[in-house]
C-alpha cells in the first residue's frame, strides 16, 4: 500500500489513516457487518470477537505506526 502513496505525502497519509481508525466504532461496524451474513458463519461470534480484538489492539496499532514511520525515515535517508 505504501508504494502507491507519494513519498512526499507518506507521513500525512499515515496520520489520516490513523485518524480514521481512531474515529471508527469498530465494534459497531463489525456487529453491523455480522448481521449481513448467515448466523451459521459465526454462530458463537468467536470470529467477530477475534477480528475486534485484532483491529483494536493498541499494541498492534502502535507497531504498525512504528513500522510505517521507520519506512518513511528509510525513504528519506535513501533519497
Amino acid at each position: 500500500m505504501l508504494g502507491l502513496v507519494s513519498k512526499d505525502n507518506l507521513h500525512e497519509e499515515m496520520e489520516k489513516l490513523f485518524s480514521v481508525i481512531d474515529g471508527l466504532n469498530i465494534d459497531e461496524l463489525l456487529r453491523s457487518i455480522s448481521q449481513t451474513y448467515p448466523d451459521s458463519w459465526d454462530e458463537d461470534h468467536a470470529a467477530t470477537d477475534y477480528i475486534l480484538r485484532f483491529l483494536t489492539s493498541e499494541a498492534r496499532l502502535q507497531e504498525i505506526r512504528k513500522q510505517v514511520t521507520d519506512y518513511i525515515k528509510y525513504l528519506r535517508e535513501k533519497s
